[in-house]
Formats: structure tokens, C-alpha cells, sequence
């Protein structure tokens, strides 16, 4: 997966997953909420420091990094095309104008902040350990429903990568029999087995959970604890620089 964990022995692989996530969203906010390259200039060397510490190696962020490539080009060029105002250059019946240019240049950069921002969070927090620490908030609502919201989460978070390992497990197979894989025409001969596999390890998933005598919102312990230090504190002053940027410039 592209935003996929990264396990490694980090400052900020170490810290408490509620503080990377805070960090994410505080920083994400405040780049919708500014227009200016200055701004963004700022931003981009406030997401990029904390990278340094993350020990990952550089072409495992390239890669989770390029795909977007294609977004942030479409991005670029419907707003160069499509935003009216005094043309600079045309292409067939397309017409590009200097407002589209300046469009396109604001919501690209404003997009490969964001992803910045999801990647650090993506790449250096287990999914498990990050549902884990919010499972405190949850439990301390009312809802039965709303305890039940980590567990969802988790269930998610494993059927996910599953479902992707048995269809490429799939595609294999077909392949080794000589089946020419089109994926207009062979959709269902995917669909229906992935999706039978699925039910089975649901099934089976019910039949632990009841072995276990899971009961849905009764009080549960956790293995892991997270607590708040120092390191989280710091770094959560150091995502009030975003703000303190976007407020002052």
C-alpha cells in the first residue's frame, strides 16, 4: 500500500500515535486555510524537519510519494485550462491563462503539503497502535455503539490488506492457467472469489470472537498504554508553528 507502516526504531515512531495525528490534522487545516507560496514555502520545511528523524529510507518515501505525481499534474492543468482570464499560450482549443497558472500552482502545492502531512503520519504509525490509543476516548462515551468504534477500525485495518493479498493471489492462479486477465472481462471471475474468501474469514473471525466471549461494549484493557510525555508535548508545540505561521503572514 502506498501510506503503508514502516516499522522502524525512531523519535517519531515512538511517539504516542494521538500526537502524530494531531500534528497531521492541525497542519492540514491550516494549509486550507492560506494561499500564499511564502506560507507554503514555510510549511514545507516544517513538514519536511521531522522526516529527518523518522530513519526512512529515501526511496521507500519516493515511492509512497510518486503516485500522486499524476494527481497534482491533473490538478495543474484543469485549473491552467479551465480558470478564465488573459491567455499566455494555447493548445489546440485549450487556452491557458496566467490566473489558471496561479490556480493550478496554489492547489498543487496545497495538495503535496497535505499528502506530506498524511505520510508522516501514514508511514511512522501502526494502524493497530493508532486505533489502540483512541480506543480510551471511546470507551469513555456513553453509546455502546460508539464503543464498538475501535473494533470496527481494527476489523477494517486487517480485512484490508487481506482482501489485497487474495486478489493478487487470485490474478496468479488465473495467470498460471493461461486465462488472459482484462479487467472489464474478467471482473466477476475476481469479484466472487475474493468476496466468498472474505465471508470465511468473517465467519471465522465470529466463531473466535464468540469462543472468546466477546461481549459488544463491555469494559476492556488494553496491552498497550499511552500516555503523554515530553516528547509529545514538544511535538505538539512545534505543530502550533503552522498556526503561529499561517496567523502571522
Amino acid at each position: 500500500m502506498i501510506l503503508a507502516y514502516y516499522p522502524a526504531k525512531s523519535i517519531i515512531h515512538s511517539l504516542d500515535p494521538r500526537a502524530k495525528l494531531l500534528f497531521s490534522f492541525i497542519f492540514v487545516v491550516c494549509v486550507l486555510f492560506e494561499e500564499s507560496f511564502t506560507v507554503y514555502g514555510i510549511m514545507g520545511i516544517i513538514v519536511l524537519l521531522p522526516f529527518f528523524f523518522t530513519k526512512l529510507p529515501l526511496l521507500r518515501i519516493i515511492k509512497g510519494f510518486s503516485p500522486f505525481l499524476i494527481l497534482f499534474g491533473l490538478t495543474f492543468l484543469s485549473h491552467c485550462f479551465l480558470t478564465p482570464g488573459k491567455i499566455i499560450f494555447e493548445f489546440g482549443f485549450l487556452h491557458g491563462t496566467i490566473e489558471g497558472v496561479r490556480n493550478g500552482a496554489i492547489f498543487s502545492s496545497r495538495l503535496l503539503l497535505m499528502v506530506l502531512g498524511a505520510m508522516l503520519l501514514g508511514l511512522t504509525t501502526s494502524p493497530i497502535e493508532l486505533v489502540e490509543s483512541l480506543s480510551g476516548f471511546f470507551c469513555r462515551l456513553k453509546s455502546r455503539t460508539a464503543k464498538e468504534i475501535p473494533m470496527i477500525m481494527i476489523l477494517v485495518f486487517r480485512f484490508i490488506p487481506f482482501l489485497i493479498r487474495e486478489g493478487k493471489r487470485i490474478i496468479m492462479a488465473q495467470k498460471a492457467r493461461g486465462a488472459s486477465m482484462r479487467f472489464s472481462r474478467e471482473l466477476f471471475t475476481l469479484l466472487f472469489p475474493v468476496v466468498n474468501s472474505a465471508l470465511k474469514r468473517a465467519d471465522q473471525l465470529a466463531l473466535a470472537l464468540h469462543a472468546k466471549a466477546y461481549e459488544p461494549g463491555a469494559k476492556r484493557t488494553s496491552l498497550s498504554r499511552f500516555r503523554f510525555g515530553l516528547p509529545e508535548y514538544l511535538f505538539l508545540v512545534y505543530s502550533l508553528l503552522a498556526v503561529i505561521v499561517v496567523i502571522l503572514l
